[in-house]
């Protein structure tokens, strides 16, 4: 196994569309995105809070976080100590020559509302070989021949199955590091129903009848999103579903909530890290 001291490297590339990172650094600076893949991210150190949408989760050493192309995410180191994690993406479509719909292991991340139940717990499993599949991954993704780039395939699958199954025995898998304020959740429900139209902060604090700056550092503290990061993440959300249904840009951009292009083009680059148009070419490739 390759140990990154500062730096998070991409080991190898491969051509089935399996990303593999182990790393351990001294912070975590990492902005909330949107991946365009499906993500199994394990946690290697004690020190980290994970946001996904309006959920926050305390990992222990070991714990899983699974999260889809349309859930926006953040780890958040909550010490000095050092960060460390490893974590998997893949396109779920690779897949589907293999799975069906009798049994499909994908469910764990299909099956879920956004933002929840994005958590496994290994701390009741003792004797899972998870960690044994993620080092062979890792150790076929570094190589990367035919050969191996096939059994990280079976790798992969084998991985799936067994987080299925644990996801469905975890009793810990729905529960986040604390109860979301009631206020917040109206929030929440707010922004889920309104993004796709006209909204500010002081439109949507004088609907609820909240105080803006305090409702703004409650929401912050309680989902690690500002009020008006969320809103973008929401927009973002539904503008990645309108592209690869095949909608013009322009469609895709004031049917979201956008009010103009430039402000579009901005928030997608900057939470999916690739313009619309790459963003559609690229989905339009893979899904050949």
């Amino acid at each position: 196994m390759i140990i990154l001291s500062k730096s998070m490297v991409n080991i190898n590339t491969n051509p089935n569309n399996i990303f593999y990172i182990y790393s351990k650094s001294e912070s975590c600076k990492v902005d909330n995105h949107l991946n365009d893949s499906y993500e199994i991210f394990m946690a290697l150190s004690n020190n980290i809070k994970y946001f996904v949408e309006g959920s926050m989760y305390e990992l222990s050493k070991g714990d899983i976080i699974i999260t889809t192309d349309l859930e926006v995410h953040r780890p958040q180191v909550i010490n000095s100590d050092p960060y460390e994690r490893r974590f998997i993406q893949f396109k779920p479509q690779f897949f589907s020559q293999i799975l069906d719909a009798e049994y499909n292991p994908l469910k764990i991340f299909t099956r879920r509302v956004a933002g929840k139940g994005n958590k496994i717990s290994l701390s009741l499993h003792k004797n899972t070989p998870i960690l044994s599949y993620f080092d062979s991954i890792g150790d076929c993704y570094k190589k990367g021949d035919a050969k191996n780039n096939l059994l990280m395939y079976s790798y992969m699958i084998q991985l799936l199955i067994c987080l299925d199954e644990i996801y469905i025995a975890n009793t810990n898998s729905l529960k986040t590091l604390k109860n979301i304020d009631n206020r917040v959740t109206k929030v929440l429900t707010f922004i889920e129903d309104n993004y796709k139209n006209k909204i500010s902060l002081d439109i949507l604090c004088e609907s609820l009848f909240i105080d803006k700056f305090y409702m703004s550092h409650l929401f912050k503290e309680a989902t690690g999103f500002t009020i008006v990061e969320y809103i973008q993440s929401k927009r973002i959300q539904n503008a990645k579903k309108l592209i690869m249904q095949g909608k013009s840009m322009t469609e895709v951009c004031y049917s979201s909530g956008f009010e103009d292009y430039s402000n579009f083009y901005k928030t997608f680059k900057k939470l999916v890290k690739l313009s619309p148009k790459k963003y559609s070419k690229k989905y339009s490739d893979s899904s050949r």
